[in-house]
């Protein structure tokens, strides 16, 4: 037997001697939280289909009717025996969209305002950091109510306000990591060519700060939901006719005592759908850090 068989035969298996990798802990429960996500998706885009009846027609005669999982209402009446089901579908729908466009308009704005501060510097930057630092200073939520108060309540008006008022972090970051990656090696060879501010920008350091602020965008979708069911609660945000599940909390409000389902229903919707978000966004933010990845 040569002297390399043997070393081979009397040394351990390196793969059987390595401990197996463990599987990443946060991967199931991810899984999860993206299928929950992706039900809340296709119930909400699916909810004139899957809703039993009209989420505005009022039975008087069936106010305040228990859910009865058997037959209809699946899961109750409101005080004006509209059924909750179907208010229940069309507010997800409502909800999701509210924090679908505002993280857009909130991203759209902090990502440009942002970098423009990263890389006009002198003035621009000044004056931009300002401002940032101004709409820091004062309360989110205040914010937001005054915002609503001065344009007026409504659907439209939820939106705008919520992407005005959440697109500091964005700028924030985009500012940072752009402080970042343009010291890095390609940048400055890029710039030494001869290419332009704004192709670097949008092919070069954009890609690479992309990661970060999806995970902020993510995180904020769930912050998102929440301050719109906030605004409808205190009256500034959806009104009726239409319905989220901030509005239908607040109905249920008044009623908690002798119909706890208005209230239980659409509460426990909103904290299952933003625990689903918030996993997912720390579940990336795992994946993009090769560190945590690792561990």
């Amino acid at each position: 037997m040569s002297a390399a068989t043997a070393t081979t035969a009397g040394a351990p298996d390196a793969d059987a001697a390595r401990p197996p990798r463990r599987v990443p802990r946060f991967r199931i429960r991810t899984l999860v939280a993206l299928a929950v996500l992706a039900i809340a998706a296709l119930v909400a885009v699916l909810a004139n289909v899957l809703a039993p009846k009209d989420p505005a027609q009022a039975v008087v005669v069936d106010a305040l009717l228990g859910p009865s999982w058997s037959s209809s209402p699946i899961i109750g009446t409101d005080q004006i025996g509209r059924d909750l089901l179907s208010r229940l579908l069309f507010g997800l729908r409502t909800s999701l969209m509210v924090g679908f466009l505002a993280v857009l308009v909130s991203a759209s704005i902090g990502i440009t305002l942002g970098m423009m501060a990263g890389y006009a510097g002198s003035i621009a930057e000044w004056v931009i950091m300002r401002l940032v630092d101004f709409q820091m200073s004062v309360p989110g939520i205040l914010l937001v109510l005054v915002l609503a108060f001065v344009i007026g309540p409504g659907l439209g008006t939820t939106i705008i306000v919520l992407g005005i008022g959440g697109w500091v972090q964005y700028a924030r970051m985009s500012r940072a990591e752009i402080r970042v990656v343009s010291q890095q090696q390609y940048i400055l060879a890029a710039r030494s060519v001869g290419v332009g501010t704004l192709r670097i920008a949008l092919r070069h350091t954009f890609p690479n700060i992309a990661n970060t602020l999806v995970v902020l965008a993510v995180l904020q979708f769930g912050q998102a939901i929440i301050l719109e069911a906030s605004i409808s609660f205190l009256g500034f945000g959806v009104q009726s006719p239409n319905t989220s599940l901030g509005l239908m909390v607040k109905d249920g409000r008044d009623f908690m005592a002798i119909a706890w389902w208005m209230l239980v229903f659409p509460a426990a919707a909103i904290f299952i759908l933003v625990l689903a978000i918030n996993i997912v966004g720390d579940s990336l933010q795992d994946w993009f850090d090769p560190v945590r990845r690792r561990r």
